[in-house]
């Protein structure tokens, strides 16, 4: 049995052009805001500037984008081409939450693993979840239950042991 988990393609392009734009109006906000200090509004761009990019980032290069379930192991692809394998045994358990984006709620699976890590899969950067919340299932692997998704400052695990 081998389930392979599609990336969202378009969606990924979409937060790739916004890092990179986001990326390229950083140094002309600090400019401006060093130029114009009384210029609030240039103040609160640059802010929110330096706050958005490293969320983009989070959920681009520490998210996987695409996943292959087999047999006995779970392989994980991330945007910058690391791989990463990890067995049903690693896997203490999981839980289901929701990501609020600009366009709805999308569904994402948290795994808990064995040596405290954590894995965040969501529909934001992953087409459909719910064949992973199948193949945990039939692993027998520990659901937790559901659990408020956080910005990933505010980021606190709720099954943490």
């Amino acid at each position: 049995m081998t389930t392979t988990l599609e990336p969202k393609k378009t969606d990924l392009l979409i937060r790739i052009t916004g890092l990179i734009a986001l990326l390229g109006l950083t140094p002309f906000a600090i400019v401006r805001l060093h130029n114009e200090s009384k210029n609030y509004g240039v103040f609160f761009m640059a802010a929110f500037i330096i706050t958005l990019i490293p969320e983009l980032y989070i959920k681009l290069f520490l998210k996987p984008v695409s996943a292959v379930l087999e047999d006995n192991k779970i392989i994980l692809k991330y945007y910058h081409g690391a791989l990463r394998q990890i067995s049903p045994d690693e896997i203490d358990g999981y839980s289901t939450t929701e990501e609020l984006t600009n366009y709805g709620k999308k569904l994402g699976l948290l795994l808990y693993l064995k040596n405290g890590k954590h894995i965040d899969f969501t529909e934001i950067n992953i087409k459909d979840v719910s064949p992973l919340r199948d193949y945990l299932q039939v692993k027998n692997v520990h659901y937790y239950g559901n659990e408020k998704l956080r910005l990933w400052y505010l980021r606190k695990y709720k099954y943490d042991a």
